[in-house]
Parts: C-alpha cells; sequence; structure tokens
C-alpha cells in the first residue's frame, strides 16, 4: 500500500476586514482581533503607590558613578530614579528664548 504524502498545512489570508484594521483603517476591530494593537516600544509603564506613572528603563553607568548614586541616595534618602529624574529634567530644559519663537 502506497504511503501518503505528509499534509502541509497552507496559510489562509485573513478577510478583508482584518486587512483593513491592520493597515489602519477607521472603527472596530473584526471579531477576533484585539482591541488595539499591542504597544511597540517594548517600555514597560509603572504605578507607584503615590500615583505617578512611570516608564521602565534600563541605563547602564560606570561602576564608580553607580556607586555614587547609590551613595548619594542613601545619604539623602531619596530614590536613584528621583535623583536621575531632576536631573535629566535640568539637563533638558529649553531655554525661554527657544520656546517663543
Amino acid at each position: 500500500m502506497p504511503r501518503k504524502p505528509p499534509l502541509t498545512p497552507t496559510p489562509r489570508k485573513p478577510p478583508p476586514a482584518a486587512e483593513a484594521w491592520v493597515a489602519g483603517a477607521p472603527g472596530r476591530p473584526p471579531p477576533g482581533l484585539p482591541a488595539s494593537p499591542a504597544p511597540r516600544s517594548g517600555r514597560k509603564r509603572v504605578q507607584r503607590a503615590d500615583g505617578r506613572e512611570l516608564v521602565r528603563l534600563l541605563v547602564y553607568l560606570p561602576p564608580d558613578l553607580a556607586k555614587a548614586l547609590d551613595v548619594y541616595a542613601a545619604v539623602h534618602t531619596r530614590e536613584k530614579s528621583a535623583i536621575v529624574t531632576d536631573l535629566l529634567r535640568e539637563l533638558l530644559k529649553t531655554p525661554e528664548r527657544q520656546r517663543s519663537g
């Protein structure tokens, strides 16, 4: 008795409504698709106990700078993320004359 060849599944094309939604057409998604596409940034948002919403971000520092930040945070009883946030806000602040045009 001859052996049958193994079945190879063939992909099916999605319905037009699904293709339109994936392409960005307005309206509700077709049944079986999520209400919104997954976020693409890959950054995890975190809700703190005090209500702040933060984005998780990994930063690499030289060992001496990381140690200095640890010590500073401990001495001043502050979170390292709060210290870095303050420093970045100051560094990235736009001068007043540039904002007005």
